[in-house]
């Protein structure tokens, strides 16, 4: 059905008001400004135009492009773009619900997604919602969340509330509330408060009111400008007495350095046992526990990983053995000159199969270079 000269009329006193000419297939607009240009099941209510395949644009006077692709929804000032280079396919299945004086964008290649208020989605990203002012979903993830206002998803992690747009693989992360930020790159986390953020190694965390999760399965909790307190799993397996770095769990090969001019007060529980025992002579287990100071004197805000711009002294190292039912297995820490980093070495005998768990918490402290840059994390 092509509807074309639709007019209504308010009063008998009144001019005709004449609605723009509707050159879709089955399609419907309603209302002064209101246009269908070659659209397929569309409606455009108000001052809106639309285009696509089933899409539905109510009192967008904003959007001069219109709708670019199908079976969605925008209420207010909304756009959604059209394809490019990176984004090959058209946006399919959005909901977009915002003012007319500050309008939302979403890009092409973004699928059942949800936009409510003045906030960015970018391109190719699957099932999301934002809500709030001012968010930014960059380009590349999928299934996430953000609340509030001014956070970023899916960004390289050069501090909360910065970053540039990346076309990032991580996805399955929640925001909740403002000046947050997650990597690109993080999967399956969680950033809450103000001022949290998720780094690139930092899947499965948690980061709340100014933590910054750095590690795998890691919790942060930050104190205040200065500081913060963090959890960090870790474990290994032996199967001799050859020394075996423990590794943070999940995630082979991340080291633990602390961020250049930042002091960490550290506690560090191993628990070792014996995999295949099975009676009370054979099922072996161990236990100890350390505590010191670990400083990064480097200037700089980002660690380097494998080169010496790190410069890592360990302080007041003490180290307590609970209990060992075999005396060979043993557990140290030291600083590992290559990497700079901590390095939590095990070591258990040869025909027996331990695994080893390790919990290292640290309270880090943030010099005033880094708080100056509003940039602890980085």
């Amino acid at each position: 059905m092509t509807i074309t000269g639709l007019k209504y009329i308010k009063a008998s006193n009144e001019t005709p008001v004449t609605l723009p000419v509707v050159t879709g297939t089955d399609s419907l607009a309603i209302g002064a400004g209101a246009s269908v240009v070659d659209g397929t099941n569309c409606i455009a209510i108000g001052d809106s135009y639309a285009t696509g395949t089933y899409n539905i644009v109510i009192n967008n006077s904003n959007n001069a492009e219109g709708v670019i692709g199908n079976y969605n929804i925008i209420i207010g000032s909304g756009i959604i773009y059209p394809v490019d280079s990176i984004a090959t396919t058209d946006a399919e299945g959005n909901i977009l619900i915002t003012s007319q004086l500050n309008p939302s964008e979403l890009d092409a290649g973004t699928t059942n997604s949800v936009i409510i208020g003045t906030n960015t989605i970018g391109r190719n990203y699957n099932d999301c919602f934002t809500m709030g002012i001012d968010n930014d979903l960059a380009d590349g993830s999928d299934t996430d969340v953000v609340l509030g206002w001014a956070n970023l998803n899916a960004r390289p992690f050069t501090g909360q509330g910065d970053g540039v747009a990346y076309a990032g693989s991580g996805g399955y992360n929640t925001i909740l509330g403002s000046a947050c930020a997650i990597n690109a790159e993080a999967f399956f986390s969680c950033a809450l408060g103000f001022n949290s953020g998720i780094d690139m190694n930092g899947w499965g965390s948690i980061a709340i009111n100014g933590g910054i999760a750095k590690y795998p399965q890691s919790s942060a909790l930050g104190f205040d400008d200065y500081g913060q307190y963090c959890i960090v799993p870790m474990d290994a397996r032996t199967t001799d007495a050859t020394p075996t770095v423990m590794e943070t769990v999940g995630n082979v090969g991340t080291p633990v350095i602390p961020y250049p001019n930042h002091i960490w007060a550290f506690e560090l529980d191993v628990a070792a046992s014996r995999c295949e025992g099975t009676t009370s002579a054979t099922k072996e287990v161990g236990f100890w526990k350390f505590k010191g100071v670990l400083k990064n004197t480097a200037q700089g805000l980002t660690p380097t990983v494998g080169l010496r711009s790190n410069v890592l002294t360990l302080h007041g190292l003490q180290k307590e053995l609970i209990h060992c039912d075999d005396p060979v297995w043993d557990v140290n820490v030291a600083v590992d000159t290559t990497d700079q980093s901590l390095q939590v070495t095990v070591e258990g005998k040869s025909g027996k199969i331990v695994r080893w768990l390790g919990t290292l918490r640290y309270t880090e402290l943030y010099s005033e270079i880094a708080v100056d840059n509003f940039d602890k994390g980085a």
